[in-house]
Order: structure tokens, then sequence, then C-alpha cells
């Protein structure tokens, strides 16, 4: 009876390892986490990986800060088939897949940075994503929730003052 279980339990361990296959190391990850930190942990292996594997140098390699900033001297070279601009829209692609509300160092979104790509690569332009422009309604849902927090806060001081009073 021992032996069956025991074999039987083999069988299914080896069944799992079959269909178990290791992450390759050399491609971007692309999968969806649940967890904000696993979030984080697998936007900075994009950029990890990209900035290994990218070719690109200097100003054109997208880092943590969001900046990039291609001449139009350099326009060739970054917006040709297979450039650091196909490679760029890449690890963006990845960056959004697994933290959809990611912002660079700048405080640029995946969107900005993807944009200004586009749009320089299109109109024969400088890239340049250095400056980004943060809107008044960043600035006024930050106000709100401050404002939020702080009449819940009034409001727990209230109801303990009002406990403390009747007990």
């Amino acid at each position: 009876m021992e032996y069956r279980r025991s074999l039987w339990l083999l069988t299914g361990i080896l069944l799992l390892l079959r269909h178990a296959a290791a992450q390759n190391k050399t491609d971007i990850p692309k999968h969806v986490n649940l967890s904000p930190i696993w979030g984080w942990i697998s936007a900075a292996e994009c950029l990890l990986k990209y900035q290994q594997t990218s070719g690109c140098k200097g100003k054109q390699v997208l880092t943590l800060t969001g900046v990039i900033n291609v001449d139009v001297s350099e326009f060739n070279d970054y917006c040709k088939t297979n450039g650091c601009r196909g490679r760029t829209e890449d690890v963006l692609d990845c960056i959004h897949s697994v933290k959809r509300d990611f912002r660079f160092t700048n405080k640029a979104g995946v969107m900005f940075v993807r944009n200004a790509i586009t749009e320089g690569c299109t109109n024969l332009a400088d890239i340049d994503t250095t400056v980004y422009p943060s809107s008044s309604a960043t600035k006024l849902y930050s106000s709100s929730r401050i404002l939020f927090l702080s009449m819940v806060a009034f409001m727990i001081l209230l109801a303990s003052m009002n406990i403390s009073d009747h007990a």
C-alpha cells in the first residue's frame, strides 16, 4: 500500500516537472503580476534586459530616468527598422504589460515616452523626453486626495472625542 502511494507521488512529481520550464533570461519578461512590488521588479527587469541587449548607446538608451535624447543627425540610426526605436518600443510594451501605472523618475509615463518617439520618427524631428510637462489634473488629483485624507482623519478624531465623552 505504501509502495503504491510513493509510486503515485513520484509519477505526479515527474508529470509536473515535465511541464515546468525555466525562464529564458535573454528575453524581456512579458508577464502580468498582481503584486505592486513584483510589478516594479518586473519593470526594472525590462529596463535591465534592454540595456544589456539593445546595442543602443548614450542618449538613445532608455533608463529609469525616462530620458531619451536623439538629435536629427542620429535620426536614421535610431528610427530605422532594426534600430533603437523598435527595441525601445519593445521595452515600453514590456513595462506597460507588467506595471501599467509606471512612472519614470522624470514623472513621465510610458505613453509620453512612446508618443515622443513616434512623433519624432514620423516628423523627422528631435526626440527629447528630458522635460515632462506636469498637468494641472495631476496636481488637482493629489490635492483632492490630501483633502479627503484630512477629512477622514478629522472624522476619526471627532468620533474618538465623542466616544471618550460618553464613557
